[in-house]
């Protein structure tokens, strides 16, 4: 069992890894430093001895912002330098963190599942989240390794990393991906992509046994689709979609100008003086 003892801050070594990713959260370490003033430490961090110093194993938000306010000394359930620490200690460190990206949070929901033999739901509920939360994540460590690469990078979110997964056609799945990282989108326009690749798609057929023709490899032409108005065809991510109602749609239908009409000439029904 771990001891409960003051430590000198000068004494604890914090992982390099930790070092690096507390510069990222200054503002989030100003404003715990403003809570421990006020109330001081509730929860200890911990650490465990080595040799005359100590290595810290959780709590490094709550370190440096004692260093913020001048301590010099903190409260600290120590573990001696041979004693077993239990690894669910860093991992709920680790998914409290603020900023971390839906990758580090499913797998340090894997590890924790895979070392202590819990459902899903009870890895989930035991920092604050519901098992839809969790299965989201876990999903997406099933997606391919570009889509995977992406989210962690926060070019995509989650839902529309989930969406892309379920492209098969590894080409038109990259085509969408560089769209959605270079012009932005929603897990809604995801959905609405992935839609559209499902009632395009067609499922070749042949033998058997049979080696693919060298055109089987090509890349699939670009799906186009006309616009409303001008009848020009335009990639998908160029069109926007609007919510309207079949009433509405009717009334458009009726009225929609011919590409005559675009160029200039007056539509049938123009009554002009």
């Amino acid at each position: 069992m771990p001891q409960r003892i003051d430590l000198a801050l000068e004494v604890l070594d914090v992982p390099p890894e930790t070092s690096q990713r507390l510069t990222q959260d200054e503002a989030a370490i100003r404003a715990l430093a403003g809570s421990l003033a006020a109330h001081g430490l509730i929860n200890p961090i911990t650490a465990q001895a080595d040799g005359d110093r100590a290595r810290l194993i959780a709590g490094s938000r709550r370190l440096c912002a004692a260093h913020v306010l001048g301590w010099q000394t903190i409260p600290v359930n120590l573990y001696g330098q041979d004693e077993f620490v239990p690894a669910g200690i860093t991992l709920a460190e680790n998914l409290c963190r603020e900023n971390l990206t839906p990758i580090e949070e499913a797998a340090s929901l894997v590890q924790l599942c895979d070392e202590y033999k819990l459902e899903l739901k009870d890895a989930a509920a035991m920092f604050g989240h519901s098992e839809a939360w969790a299965l989201g994540r876990i999903e997406l460590l099933k997606a391919p390794d570009e889509l995977q690469r992406a989210v962690h990078a926060r070019t995509i979110s989650l839902g529309v990393a989930v969406e892309l997964a379920k492209i098969a056609d590894p080409t038109h799945r990259e085509y969408l991906l560089n769209a959605a990282t270079e012009h932005g989108c929603t897990t809604r326009q995801a959905v609405a992509w992935r839609l559209n690749w499902e009632a395009n798609k067609t499922v070749p057929t042949r033998p058997q046994n049979v080696p693919p023709s060298p055109r089987a490899s090509m890349p699939p032409a670009v799906l186009l689709e006309p616009c409303f108005a001008c009848h020009q065809h335009h990639e998908p991510h160029l069109l926007q979609r609007l919510p309207l109602c079949h009433a509405c749609v009717s009334a458009i239908v009726t009225a929609k100008p011919s590409a005559a009409d675009l160029e200039g000439r007056p539509p049938a029904s123009y009554r002009g003086p």
